[in-house]
């Protein structure tokens, strides 16, 4: 099996419409066919169950992945409804992924800070021309 970061792991539910066995076979082998995704077909044959590491893949992309190569997307209200409300969450989900941590934030701060002061200081109080310098 995959090792996936605690983080960054989403188990999702891709359901079908009226799969059969032998396209769940093939949407099975089509999933397992990418990188650092895990796949289990569910019980009640017309979905599989997924897991990936988000920093790789979205269950956009693995929808979209699936939707190229023919097979069709439980599209009934429910299901959509949710589709979209788990694509949202992820894409919010792996920008925050991205972000600093509140340390690395506090540190950027800091250095900004520090750096517009020295700014200051010196348009403040600049030092004479070379040519002057002896005489003060």
């Amino acid at each position: 099996m995959h090792d996936f970061d605690p983080e960054a792991l989403k188990r999702r539910k891709i359901c079908f419409s009226n799969p059969s066995a032998e396209e769940i076979r093939r949407i099975v082998e089509t999933l397992e066919s990418l990188n650092r995704v895990a796949v289990r077909r569910c019980a009640d044959g017309a979905c599989v169950e997924v897991a990936y590491d988000l920093r790789e893949h979205t269950c956009e992309e693995l929808e979209a992945a699936l939707a190229r190569e023919g097979f069709q997307l439980d599209s009934r209200f429910p299901n959509a409804v949710r589709r979209h409300l788990v694509h949202y969450t992820e894409e919010i989900e792996r920008d925050n992924l991205s972000a600093p941590t509140r340390e690395n934030r506090y540190l950027q701060i800091e250095a900004s800070v520090n750096g517009k002061y020295h700014q200051q200081i010196e348009r403040e109080h600049p030092l004479p021309p070379e040519d002057l310098r002896g005489y003060f």
